[in-house]
């Protein structure tokens, strides 16, 4: 008699000249859960999947983690006991059907698409049940991707003590952030880099999922890896190194390097990515997310101007908008000096933290800013742009800011004796010698502002 007959499933036989089968064969056959063994399983759409773990001894400790593939679903943990009137055991042994087993008060509940784990430090002996159903999503869509599965794991260990949960906090459970991301502008490139626990480098495997936009990464690495890209589809590159085909990824999609760290090609200027982050253990195969964070990747980067220190930038390597972040030493007035190298016009905007202090059109290659008394120590943006079409003629730009010291208190520097006047008229060095007038200024100088 088969499972739908009423047959438990705990005692459902192997097919006769069949071999020993798999846990994935097993499972799928029994709908019981193995100690020790991640299981992918499939619900059936619209009813309760049930499921089953059996537990031999008395105080075992048991923990099972349920991890939602391909949307949110809700899951309940039961202790289900054999019915108290005997005569309903199957032939006088001491075996009851599925139907017959009284299932108790339900001792863990949850809805969502987070991966969740129940654990108990001592179990009652007996067979749990866990009722899994998929739920619409949060805007009350039913629409799914696919088949709908969620990956099961059992264990008589705690979770908390296995090295999974082990990563980059030192066990005080400070929320930092993990990822470090170094921008590359002129490639459009980014470098994300993550530490890891010293004590389980060996035993756990990384991937990094990344998303724009909207969309964010999914909360497990199961649901990665249904709904995005692996880096393993992506075509090759048509250009070799070493003998080998390098592969040109694109930034979207789910990324499971070798080593902690990882370089993104094709980024987008002014977009915001999304990065997820999942530690996989070697031993048990078992995943979890760490860190979700974000970066956008933005197209124009912000430079220190100090006073008296010029500074040049290329308009056209930076899409023609540079921002300045200038913060003044005193509150004494500050002039902006700017020339435009190679001629043009070009946008001045000064911005403080009360909003737009200055915005001039410069039509001329130099322009004089000068601003009222500024707040030391506060924030301001100097912004240079040009338009598509003015970026024709305006390359690089310099910049420089100096105090509007009043002209009573400037040091006038002192006159000295000439060159003939300090040595003798019969000297050598008051000979006149013949050389070329050369103009040692070097191109794009405000020597003479």
């Amino acid at each position: 008699m088969d499972k739908a007959e009423g047959e438990s499933p705990l005692d459902s036989p192997r097919p006769f000249g069949q071999g020993k089968a798999s846990r994935a064969e097993e499972f799928d056959r029994t709908g019981v859960l193995q100690p020790d063994s991640q299981i992918t399983a499939t619900l059936r759409p619209g009813t309760n999947s049930e499921f089953y773990y059996l537990i031999h001894h008395e105080g075992t400790p048991f923990t099972l983690l349920v991890s939602p593939c391909s949307g949110p679903i809700s899951w309940t943990v039961s202790y289900v006991r054999p019915p108290e009137n005997e005569s309903d055991a199957d032939e006088g042994k001491k075996r009851w059907p599925v139907t017959k087993l009284v299932p108790g008060s339900p001792l863990f509940t949850y809805a969502g698409v987070e991966a969740r784990n129940f654990s108990m430090t001592r179990a009652q002996e007996g067979v749990y049940r866990f009722e899994i159903r998929s739920t619409t999503t949060s805007n009350g869509s039913a629409e799914r991707r696919g088949v709908d599965t969620v990956r099961l794991y059992a264990t008589t260990e705690i979770l908390e003590h296995q090295s999974i949960l082990e990563f980059g906090n030192g066990g005080t459970g400070h929320r930092r952030h993990l990822l470090r991301f170094q921008q590359r502008r002129s490639k459009r490139r980014l470098g994300v880099s993550w530490s890891w626990s010293r004590p389980v480098t060996n035993l756990t495997e990384y991937c990094l999922a990344v998303t724009s936009g909207q969309r964010r990464p999914p909360a497990t690495l199961c649901a990665a890896q249904n709904l995005l890209q692996s880096t393993s589809a992506w075509p090759l590159d048509k250009t070799q190194t070493s003998g080998h085909q390098r592969r040109r990824p694109i930034p979207e999609g789910l990324h499971c390097p070798r080593e902690p760290r990882l370089t993104l090609n094709g980024m987008r200027f002014n977009t915001t990515y999304h990065f997820a982050l999942y530690a996989v253990s070697r031993t048990n195969n078992v995943s979890r997310r760490v860190t979700v964070e974000s970066h956008k990747f933005r197209r124009n980067p912000t430079q220190t101007l100090r006073t008296g220190h010029p500074e040049t930038t290329n308009l056209r390597k930076n899409s023609g908008l540079v921002n300045f972040q200038y913060r003044p030493r005193s509150n004494a007035g500050t002039v902006f000096l700017m020339r435009s190298c190679s001629g043009g016009s070009f946008r001045a905007l000064l911005k403080g933290p009360a909003g737009i202090i200055r915005d001039e059109k410069v039509t001329d290659s130099f322009f004089k800013l000068v601003a009222e008394p500024l707040e030391s120590g506060k924030r301001y943006v100097l912004r240079i742009s040009v338009t598509p079409e003015e970026l024709e003629t305006v390359t690089t730009v310099k910049v420089i800011a100096r105090e509007d010291v009043p002209s009573a208190n400037r040091k006038v520097p002192g006159r000295s004796r000439s060159r003939e006047n300090r040595f003798s008229r019969g000297s050598l060095w008051s000979r006149p010698r013949k050389r070329f007038r050369v103009d040692q200024r070097p191109i794009c100088s405000l020597s003479d502002i």
